[in-house]
């Protein structure tokens, strides 16, 4: 298939803009409860957890938002292109388990000894990995808001394993499996 091209998030919606940086067709960012079906293109956010000091109008704003936004340039994924080996170790994936989104779409989450995890679209021919949380620009605003908490910054967890990667060494939580660079 082409870049970007497969059933979008919307049947019959019109086909959402291209990135300006990358050229690759954008994602649907949605709040939590929209009913909004999850898929490769689609990214829904997750329930707003208590005490996240927001306002009313942020946290309605929160709740509403439905914006076309690139997947990798601005939400910080990564994109794979092959599926026979990992991304960062160029290893064979340790685990493979087919699923299928609600929408009837194939997917398949892949797992390496080295920690990476990733979802590979078939129909698409293109995949992602999980590691979105390493999105430079994030990590730095989270640094300069909390320093180094000793906690996930997502989950609240204090729990962590160590993930040694050919792109560095990082923690991962033992929760919410959320990768934090130190």
């Amino acid at each position: 298939m082409s870049r970007g091209a497969a059933p979008g998030p919307m049947m019959g919606a019109p086909e959402p803009a291209r990135c300006a940086q990358c050229g690759w067709a954008q994602v649907l960012v949605a709040g939590p409860d929209l009913g909004v079906q999850p898929a490769p293109d689609v990214v829904i956010l997750p329930p707003l957890r208590c005490g996240t000091g927001m306002t009313d109008a942020q946290i309605e704003a929160y709740a509403r938002k439905k914006e076309w936004r690139c997947g990798w340039c601005d939400l910080g994924h990564r994109r794979m292109v092959r599926v026979d080996q990992c991304p960062y170790c160029a290893g064979p994936w340790e685990r493979a388990e087919h699923d299928e989104f609600p929408s009837g779409e194939p997917r398949t989450r892949l797992s390496c000894r080295c920690h990476c995890e990733a979802e590979w679209y078939p129909a698409r021919g293109w995949g992602k990995t999980q590691d979105f949380r390493l999105n430079p620009g994030l990590i730095a605003r989270l640094q300069a808001v909390m320093g180094d908490p000793a906690v996930c910054e997502w989950c609240g967890d204090p729990t962590f394993d160590f993930v040694d990667r050919p792109d560095g060494f990082f923690r991962r939580c033992l929760r919410c499996r959320g990768i934090h660079r130190w």
